[in-house]
């Protein structure tokens, strides 16, 4: 279980220390503190060989479309201040482990190259034109330092060409990871569509036949559900259907945004098993007298699948509701709010218990 985090040099952060967190963390703070990039940061450490690691969090914050394909735009939003001089440093700890993460710009790498297709060149030697646009290519270096190991590193090569942009990792494997590091991470952003994820990880629990405990933690909002199925339409997309004992079943988005986004939690904890879920805003359509039963629920899910969480909220209720649901689920003792404040330039992080927690919520002390 990671039990602090350390940003250096990432999106907002010139430097920020989270020193205690546990199998359950809520992170509070105001609009443009930096909560989701905490959440960003720390799916971006787990996301390890993947070459879309630096660009998901553009598709997260509803960038779907560039304006251009320079690593400069792609990739220079998660440096802080966009600037590549500067490593970028993610640092987990847990009781046994450090693992150090280290992203640089290899700028004595940069080359530049053109495509010259032999296919037409018929044996002769192939004419070459002077004006023929040049690709760039691009290179991150990312190390893995890894308590009583050495370095550990990997590349990411970016290829430009005038109209696409080609990444992949050079051949490396990380060697003596962790077992959380393996076990991998899942990030939840804001409400979306999300049918097709769902449907893969209940295909997954399906045949694992742990569909009945998903069902137990969705009666939480709606006591009627008998029942979940995923049915793949004309056009090979899938969608999660709901029995709540009507003539037939009925597309889940019926049931409100409340219950599509418990679905999504639950299947991500479950399909996570010994890993780490991290969730952006995690009330968002879920109606405020339902969420203790809710906060319940995950810690209760957290524990049977042996998942760490990690969570934003804006709402004063939902940290009322977390403090009542979590000690339902007898999780207190598991439970961390960290409260992301300004000082100055900086940001830093104030960390709450269950119980100190409880005694801001009792004096109406401002905490989100």
């Amino acid at each position: 279980m990671i039990t602090k985090v350390s940003l250096e040099n990432f999106k907002g952060f010139k430097h920020l220390e989270v020193p205690d967190t546990s199998t359950i963390t809520l992170i509070g703070g105001q609009n443009n503190i930096g909560k989701t990039s905490l959440l960003e940061g720390i799916f971006l450490f787990y996301d390890i060989g993947d070459p879309a690691m630096f660009m998901r969090h553009l598709s997260w914050r509803g960038i779907n479309v560039v304006s251009s394909i320079d690593p400069d735009i792609v990739v220079a939003p998660i440096f802080y201040n966009f600037d590549f001089k500067h490593n970028l440093k993610i640092a987990v700890t847990d009781a046994i482990y450090k693992v150090v993460m280290e992203v640089s710009f290899n700028v004595d790498a940069v080359d530049r190259s053109i495509n010259i297709d032999l296919a037409d060149a018929r044996g002769t030697i192939p004419q070459i034109k002077s004006d023929l646009a040049p690709q760039s290519s691009y290179d991150f270096k990312i190390d893995y330092k890894i308590d009583g190991q050495d370095t550990q590193s990997t590349r990411l090569l970016m290829n430009k060409s005038p109209s696409n942009l080609n990444v992949h990792f050079s051949p490396g494997v990380i060697k003596g990871l962790p077992d959380k590091m393996r076990n991998g991470a899942i990030y939840l952003g804001l409400p979306v569509n999300t049918n097709a994820d769902d449907a893969v990880r209940f295909a997954q629990l399906d045949i694992e036949n742990r569909i009945p405990r998903v069902i137990n933690f969705l009666q939480v909002l709606e006591p009627q559900l008998k029942g979940l199925s995923s049915v793949t339409g004309p056009q090979q997309i899938s969608m999660m259907y709901a029995d709540i004992g009507m003539s037939r079943k009925i597309p889940m988005a019926f049931l409100g945004g409340g219950m599509s986004r418990l679905l999504s939690i639950i299947l991500a904890i479950a399909t996570v098993k010994n890993g780490i879920v991290l969730i952006d805003e995690v009330d968002a359509g879920i109606h405020y007298s339902h969420m203790a039963k809710v906060w319940e629920g995950i810690g209760k899910a957290a524990r049977e699948f042996n998942c760490q969480i990690f969570a934003t909220t804006h709402s004063y209720e939902c940290l009322q509701a977390a403090y009542n649901g979590i000690a339902q689920a007898d999780m207190a003792h598991e439970f961390r709010f960290i409260r992301l404040e300004r000082d100055k330039q900086d940001i830093i992080a104030k960390t709450y218990t269950h119980d100190l927690l409880g005694a801001a919520l009792s004096h109406g002390w401002e905490v989100r």
